[in-house]
């Protein structure tokens, strides 16, 4: 609260914003929802204000993680469409990997199957090049699906994705 005090005096918008922002996210990690929207909504303002389109993109990426939670899927989706855009206009490919993968998890609640895959191999395979440590992650995030739908389900939903009729060594033991 005092770091957004100083920056209002010393009309430092940008501060400002990536305090909000900043802000949000503790009340986001405390389970105050509410609270974390409204600054979200604050940030998202000035970094609109601003022409700031990474503060933008990344504000619309954690409003739509608080749809999500909140069960508003559509409305995750809107948002985190809105940020993969702006992330592909900036060429942030880190940035735009963690929303694919984001977008891959609320289309698999979706039972959107087929994107999702493909969401969230678009993200692994991106990361992979870059040779980003995030590339586990999403890498887990594919094994918790596989497991999710069932391995089955999932070789076929494999085949059909990448034409590939073998999972890789990676996908290839069973999830426990």
């Amino acid at each position: 609260q005092e770091a957004k005090e100083i920056c209002e005096q010393l009309g430092d918008q940008r501060g400002k914003s990536a305090t909000l922002h900043e802000m949000a996210y503790i009340y986001r990690v405390r389970g105050d929802l509410d609270g974390a929207m409204r600054l979200y909504q604050e940030s998202l303002a000035i970094n609109e204000q601003l022409g700031d389109l990474q503060g933008k993109s990344a504000t619309l990426h954690e409003m739509a993680y608080i749809y999500c939670v909140r069960g508003d899927l559509d409305g995750a989706m809107r948002l985190y469409q809105e940020s993969l855009a702006i992330k592909e206009q900036l060429g942030d490919l880190r940035g735009k990997s963690a929303t694919l993968a984001m977008m891959g998890q609320v289309l698999a609640l979706q039972e959107q199957n087929e994107l999702a895959l493909r969401a969230f191999l678009e993200a692994f395979i991106t990361l992979s090049r870059m040779g980003a440590a995030d590339a586990v992650k999403v890498a887990e995030i594919i094994q918790d699906f596989r497991a999710q739908i069932g391995a089955d389900a999932f070789a076929e939903l494999w085949r059909r994705v990448t034409g590939q009729e073998e999972l890789p060594a990676w996908l290839e033991g069973e999830q426990s």
